[in-house]
């Protein structure tokens, strides 16, 4: 039997998706209903039935909880239970609060939101493993679909920093990039949609070629009267990020020398 602690956004995708039967708690337990109807089946299970009934335990609380659960699961049984996380930053040992508990982290690289929720977004991702328990946690987690790439429990800090890097610190920039199409006078709707199309393309670029030939633009040309006309347009941070990346261009070698 399988069980899942926490019922947000992940969780939720996960308890929707599972293609299986799942018992689920959270403390609120409106979130469990909202998947129950979608599944049409009941699902919501108390906190100690879980840890009594099921053998392999998910939990998808936030990370600052998840070593707590992990305490309270340990408190409760002396069995042998495989017991997973799913945080990109904490590694699977955050768990191991007796010897019964088999651990492993399993981090998904990709975003969830309620549309997770309407559509499968498990089908095509790649999915994070470490631990001692990874291989059999994968037999549970990995029906929902997905690849497994295993690495080492030291590196998962490295990890999570690339994670981060392309995804909320990449929105962050297309934001700045969106607010100046705005300024421009272009309406929001239509700035982010320009945006998304071009940061589309480039992604596609980055995809297919090397980085120096997926880079475009006035650093990689050289053009040092755009890229000061650029800072002038920019104050505050926006200013000093735009100063980093143009560093960080050079730095690799793709830009032309001043």
């Amino acid at each position: 039997m399988v069980g899942i602690i926490g019922v947000g956004r992940l969780g939720g995708a996960i308890t929707r998706w599972f293609p299986g039967k799942i018992l689920a708690f959270d403390k609120e337990k409106g979130k469990v209903k909202r998947v129950e109807e979608l599944r049409q089946e009941k699902l919501f299970s108390s906190f100690e039935d879980i840890v009594k009934l099921c053998d392999v335990i998910l939990i998808a609380t936030d990370d600052k909880k998840i070593e707590k659960v992990a305490e309270r699961i340990a408190e409760r049984t002396n069995k042998p239970k495989i017991v997973v996380h799913f945080s990109g930053a904490l590694p699977s040992n955050v768990l191991k609060k007796s010897e019964a508990l088999h651990t492993a982290s399993l981090h998904p690289l990709e975003t969830f939101t309620e549309n997770s929720l309407k559509k499968n977004p498990f089908a095509s991702i790649f999915w994070f493993g470490e631990g001692e328990a990874t291989r059999p946690a994968w037999e549970t987690v990995g029906k929902l679909g997905g690849t497994l790439l295993e690495i080492p429990t030291e590196k998962k800090g490295l990890y999570h920093l690339g994670a981060s890097f392309s995804s909320y610190i990449l929105i962050a920039i297309l934001d700045i990039a969106k607010n100046k199409l705005t300024q421009a006078g272009i309406e929001e709707p239509l700035s982010k949609k320009c945006v998304a199309k071009i940061a589309k393309s480039a992604i596609s670029n980055f995809r297919t070629l090397k980085i120096c030939d997926a880079m475009t633009g006035p650093v990689i040309r050289g053009d040092e009267e755009v890229i000061r006309s650029h800072i002038e347009d920019l104050s505050g941070v926006e200013k000093e990020i735009y100063k980093v990346l143009v560093k960080y261009i050079r730095l690799s070698c793709c830009a032309k020398p001043k």
